[in-house]
């Protein structure tokens, strides 16, 4: 149990009421940290700003301001009373002691330090993030260093691009409102009507061709404010529990572009959606190799229609990757198993390996519940792989 004699004698017990302003970002005053005792506290950046985010909100237990205490820089956000708040301050020059004194404040720091480390190096993993890219950054000054966010968005190679976009017809969309599950922002983006959508023909990937209409254009929905990005199906499904790794992912790229409108009117515009929503699926999703499978299967079409053959294959290997996980590693329905099925035979056949598109082919022609579509493609590419 905590000695509270010990702990009145090694900080100090503040009340704050609902509003108050408890920690400002860039405060240089860094000599202390806080314990919530009672109460809740919400950590925001750009406070009452039109571009506010709200971080995290922290109950009874939690610390805020550690880093500061410990690493003597400026406050990195603001600290808000959501309500009626107790905490206790701890001052740098009794913190030793304060932390010698009391093991299980000790023992419950650690433990929230190393769940923020965990959360970060898992995002590390499952981007690919290699030690010496790590260590290029920091190691850069820090003007230079907070100027990469914007381009590193962006695999090498990419390109800018000059594809342009014909818009749709104004009855074959409409402007339906979402709520950021991130932020909480409200804001309202073009879908399409499903009416207006009208296949002339499929590719063998699965590709869909609409007349007079492209719905690839309104795949992605990105929040204007925090820019959280999603699939447009799976955008107000987004899982935003890990605040703090949300918020590392997002924030190097916040205000370096225009995500406002309702509508993407240029393909640089998509290609900055897609790369977000593809930054964003690890983190918000549980079937996160699934849906970075179909994004950049969605990426690797807008390359295509770029003329890019490059890029576009650079995508197509990262989605037969992904989609090849998902196979393997995911529980599908069966529908969803016969796509992601005809996916990796044309992605395969595409690489140029027969033996795995030729395998998975005959997995989808032989399936009774395929559909005579999907079997039609299989068996027009099984006839081509055994000409060759």
């Amino acid at each position: 149990m905590i000695n509270l004699q010990k702990l009145m004698n090694t900080s100090k017990v503040q009340q704050f009421s609902k509003g108050t302003v408890i920690i400002r970002e860039s405060d240089t005053d860094t000599d202390s940290m806080y314990i919530v005792l009672k109460g809740r506290v919400g950590v925001y950046k750009n406070l009452n700003e039109p571009n506010m985010i709200k971080l995290a909100s922290l109950n009874s237990g939690s610390f805020f301001g550690e880093m500061s205490l410990f690493l003597n820089h400026g406050r990195t956000a603001d600290v808000v009373a959501d309500e009626d708040v107790t905490a206790l301050r701890i001052y740098r020059h009794n913190a030793y002691e304060f932390f010698e004194s009391q093991p299980e404040a000790t023992y419950s720091l650690i433990r929230t330090l190393c769940s923020r480390i965990e959360g970060q190096n898992k995002h590390l993993t499952e981007h690919n993030i290699s030690t010496e890219e790590i260590r290029a950054v920091v190691t850069l000054p820090e003007e230079e260093r907070n100027g990469l966010g914007a381009p590193s968005l962006f695999p090498p190679g990419h390109g800018s691009y000059s594809y342009k976009i014909k818009p749709p017809e104004p009855d074959a969309v409409y402007p339906k409102q979402y709520q950021c599950p991130f932020c909480l922002h409200t804001f309202k983006k073009q879908i399409p009507r499903q009416s207006a959508l009208k296949p002339v023909k499929t590719d063998v990937d699965l590709r869909v061709y609409y007349k007079g209409f492209e719905p690839l254009h309104f795949e992605i929905i990105s929040c204007p404010m925090c820019y959280l990005s999603a699939v447009t199906s799976l955008f107000d499904k987004a899982q935003t529990s890990k605040e703090s790794v949300l918020f590392e992912i997002l924030s190097p790229y916040q205000g370096k572009y225009n995500l406002t409108g309702e509508a993407v009117t240029d393909i640089n515009s998509m290609f900055i959606g897609m790369y977000l929503a593809e930054l964003c699926a690890p983190v918000c999703f549980p079937n996160k190799i699934a849906v970075s499978a179909r994004i950049w299967h969605r990426i690797s079409w807008l390359y295509g229609d770029c003329g890019d053959a490059e890029m576009r294959a650079y995508a197509e290997d990262k989605a037969l990757n992904l989609y090849t996980r998902a196979y393997q590693e995911a529980t599908l329905p069966e529908d969803q198993v016969i796509r992601v099925q005809l996916i990796i035979a044309e992605l395969s056949f595409r690489a140029k390996d027969m033996k795995t598109a030729a395998e998975f082919f005959i997995k989808v022609k032989s399936n009774k519940q395929a559909g005579s579509i999907y079997q039609r493609l299989a068996e027009d590419r099984i006839i081509e792989i055994r000409r060759k």
